[in-house]
This record gives structure tokens, sequence and C-alpha cells, in this order.
């Protein structure tokens, strides 16, 4: 699945500053979903890119998520299925 483009949900760390014990007490993690071309995948860690400028050199890589492995609930790898025509 590297290289393909994939859709990863996962769950995200909540994180705030200066709460009450009542507010601290409501906090919970959020779910989330990341697009993007996955470029690493191993037992700890998915990383997926959302923006590549490519060049012969070594592309360079923008928008870059490395997503523990343990907050991932799934992961989807995408099917192209119609390019859009841009006229």
């Amino acid at each position: 699945m590297i290289n393909e483009i994939v859709c990863v949900e996962w769950t995200d760390v909540l994180h705030r500053d200066d709460l009450t014990l009542s507010e601290v007490k409501q906090l919970k993690p959020v779910p989330a979903i990341s697009y993007g071309k996955l470029l690493w995948m191993d037992d700890s860690r998915v990383v997926v890119v959302s923006t590549i400028f490519p060049d012969p050199d070594g592309d360079e890589y923008r928008d870059c998520s490395s997503i523990p492995r343990c907050l991932v609930t799934k992961l989807t790898k995408m099917e192209v299925k119609n390019e859009v025509s841009l006229d």
C-alpha cells in the first residue's frame, strides 16, 4: 500500500490548557480523517503526505502527518475512478 492514495481514520489526542477540574473531566479524544499518499508504515506509525513537489533531485513533501499506529482505527486504499477536466 506504500505510495498509494489512502484514507486514514484515527483518534486525535485533544490538548487544552488552563482548565477547571470539571472541564478536564469532559475532555475526550476526537475522531479524525486524513487523506494523502502513504509514504511509510511500520508497527509504530503511518506517515501520509498531502502535498508533493516533484523534483529529479528528490521530491519535497509538505503537509505530512505521522500518526501513531495505535491511534489508527481504519486504513483504506482509495481508488481513482475518473479524472476531472479543468476546462
